[in-house]
């Protein structure tokens, strides 16, 4: 039995903040000419914009974006894991970790 893609896309503005959620069911399609076709996996995706700040999520990963007014263009734009961070640049960063007693992570908070 041959299925139709199902993709939603949906966004709701409430007083300025932007919630968007994007579904994308699993489907088959022929990329390749002569050979077999190729199951396009399922996704899921939401995002929401406020304030300058934006925050996407799916199933592997969160993104959150502080949009700067301030930020002078032609500047570089740096990104690292917390352990390649000089420690004493790491003052900068006002996040905290959390972690069980099995330094499992559980999340962490980013004060601004």
């Amino acid at each position: 039995m041959k299925t139709e893609a199902l993709i939603l896309d949906d966004k709701i503005n409430f007083h300025g903040a932007v919630a968007e959620v994007n579904v994308h069911n699993a489907y088959q399609t022929h990329l390749f000419k002569g050979r077999p076709p190729v199951t396009i996996a399922a996704e899921r995706s939401v995002s929401l914009r406020e304030r300058g700040i934006e925050y996407r999520v799916d199933r592997h990963l969160v993104h959150i974006v502080f949009k700067k007014q301030s930020r002078k263009s032609g500047k570089k734009k740096y990104g690292g894991f917390p352990w390649e961070i000089r420690k004493k640049d790491l003052k900068n960063f006002p996040v905290i970790f959390e972690f069980d007693e099995n330094c499992q992570f559980l999340g962490l908070t980013i004060l601004r």
